[in-house]
């Protein structure tokens, strides 16, 4: 698996990308923008000096047909993304975000409380995120009152023993093809940062070290440590955003952690 990541690391080295600015409006034309001084220039005068009803009216007329214009070049933008779009679902919801004013590119810096203490510093969050989600599961088990020791009262928990053996088959190239093709398009990734589109393209020239590492975890009965580390990313579910137990963690693991997974099975 190190392999493999050393040699996307390589193919795709990161790049720095500058986007502090807004990307232009397309729709917006040099007549719109000529129109758009026009009606600055109408509104001032028009709060300024004591106009006729005839130039009242005609302000009031080049401000609505300035609304109309706007309004089309706006449909005829979203048209097109839409038609140039491969996924229309996903494209239909950022033009809806995008015209109820929700940016889905915009990026808000965390600030925790802790106590009266505000914390700022990234690497500081991230250390109280990664505890505060450890010491999650044992603040709810120590809540939950379970007694374990009437477990074994239940008429289910008395199975019959059996004297047969269980065994895996290998896995084969055309198994690890088949369970890739089905994975989703997505671009989301693990710690390795390959996303399953790749691998989706690339799965012919994978498939022979894949088997060989599927097959060498089952016989060895070990599964690799590396596949069981995921990113963590905390997602804002309800209340202050300062405050740590209003996130719930999403876990993204590594496309070869599935690939594995749905080939076992």
């Amino acid at each position: 698996m190190n392999v493999i990541s050393a040699l996307f690391d390589k193919a795709f080295p990161p790049k720095l990308k500058n986007i502090s600015k807004p990307p232009k409006a397309v729709w917006i034309t040099q007549g719109i923008r000529i129109s758009s001084k026009n009606v600055r220039f109408f509104n001032m005068v028009k709060n300024l000096l004591l106009l006729s009803k005839d130039a009242r009216l005609y302000i009031t007329k080049y401000n609505k047909t300035y609304r109309k214009i706007i309004k089309e070049a706006k449909k005829r933008e979203n048209d097109r993304f839409l038609l140039q779009a491969t996924n229309k679902h996903k494209a239909m919801w950022q033009v809806i975000n995008k015209e109820l004013g929700k940016s889905t590119t915009k990026k808000q810096d965390i600030t925790i409380n802790i106590g009266s203490t505000e914390i700022v510093d990234p690497k500081v969050i991230t250390e109280l995120f990664n505890a505060h989600f450890c010491e999650a599961p044992d603040e709810l088990l120590n809540k939950c009152k379970f007694d374990d020791t009437k477990i074994f009262d239940y008429p289910y928990f008395y199975l019959n023993t059996s004297t047969k053996s269980l065994f895996l088959t290998p896995v084969t190239e055309s198994e690890v093809v088949k369970v890739t093709k089905d994975l989703k398009n997505k671009l989301a990734s693990g710690v390795d940062d390959i996303p399953d589109l790749v691998i989706k393209q690339c799965i012919d020239v994978l498939k022979k070290p894949l088997t060989h590492i599927f097959n060498s975890s089952l016989e060895a009965g070990v599964f690799p440590e590396l596949l069981k580390v995921a990113k963590v990313i905390p997602l804002h579910k309800k209340g202050s955003t300062r405050n740590i137990s209003n996130y719930r963690p999403i876990a993204s693991l590594s496309i070869f952690f599935q690939t594995t997974g749905k080939t076992y099975v």
